[in-house]
């Protein structure tokens, strides 16, 4: 019998092309962005760095931004 270890799973890289973009689009800086999210700066880079991926709340205000600019 065969064993796998367990690795923890790879944050989507999409995610953070997707924050980047949109952040972008919106012309906003980092700094402006996350006062907008009401999370820290640093925040913003690792989600575009694809460090750690927006909790449920950031995601859904991202997500209702997205939709109004298309």
């Amino acid at each position: 019998m065969t064993t796998t270890s367990c690795t923890p799973t790879e944050p989507r890289t999409d995610i953070g092309m997707f924050v980047h973009q949109l952040r972008h689009l919106l012309g906003l800086a980092q700094a402006q962005f996350a006062m907008q999210l009401k999370v820290a700066v640093p925040t913003i880079a690792r989600w575009e760095n694809n460090r750690t991926q927006p909790s449920t709340l950031p995601l859904m205000q991202l997500k209702k931004w997205s939709q109004q600019k298309m």
